[in-house]
């Protein structure tokens, strides 16, 4: 019965470490490779060359991407002809999930509009893909 006490404090103390430790997240190199990967593609929509951005934003996937670099170059050139061309954008939100799943949120001024963008990526064995990326001009914050 004298042990218990001590026992009780072990266990205690080794849990608190365990407690304290954060959740897993991407590098803060890791988002500052993200972020300069997305800034690319917007500088590149700014000069309004939207195949060079889509390309850009699906650089690394691994996989044929000339088909999704088309079809997303054809809804970046819708956006611009209804929005007008691309003036800026600023990150207003970063989230993870775990160490291997990253999102970014930017809101983009446009000429006649603001879209909100959410860019997420993924890290698999050889680095981070995009494996979603979405932009709107309806959003509720």
């Amino acid at each position: 019965m004298r042990y218990l006490p001590a026992g009780l404090l072990a266990a205690f103390l080794l849990a608190a470490p365990l407690s304290a430790q954060e959740e897993p997240a991407p590098s803060a190199q890791d988002w500052q490779a993200l972020e300069s990967r997305a800034q690319g593609m917007f500088d590149l929509l700014k000069m309004q060359n939207s195949e060079l951005a889509a390309s850009s934003l699906f650089e690394g996937v691994g996989e044929d991407t000339t088909e999704k670099i088309a079809q997303f170059s054809e809804q970046l050139d819708t956006m611009i002809e209804s929005d007008g061309p691309l003036l800026g954008c600023e990150v207003v939100s970063r989230n993870n999930f775990g160490s291997y799943m990253a999102k970014l949120v930017y809101v983009c001024q446009h000429a006649r509009d603001v879209a909100v963008w959410t860019l997420t990526y993924e890290k698999p064995g050889r680095g981070w893909q995009i494996t979603n990326v979405t932009f709107t001009t309806s959003y509720e914050y």
